[in-house]
């Protein structure tokens, strides 16, 4: 498995927990991933934890959705 294909089953798999863990659709989940993980990366040095911070990120705003805030 190439790097490329590896990473991209990472940020598949992190899509799906996250539509899990909030009842919201893999595909609204993978857009605010996607804006995240590109909002991240204009400033990073380091890529490496970027979807560990895009994960915690989306949890957030999904959260603040849900509760209103």
């Amino acid at each position: 498995m190439n790097a490329e294909h590896k990473e991209k089953s990472h940020h598949e798999l992190a899509v799906e927990l996250l539509a899990k863990e909030s009842n919201v659709s893999e595909v609204d989940v993978a857009q605010l991933y996607e804006g995240e993980l590109t909002k991240l990366r204009l400033g990073a040095h380091i890529a490496h934890f970027l979807p560990i911070f895009a994960i915690r990120n989306v949890r957030g705003i999904l959260h603040r959705h849900r509760t209103g805030k």
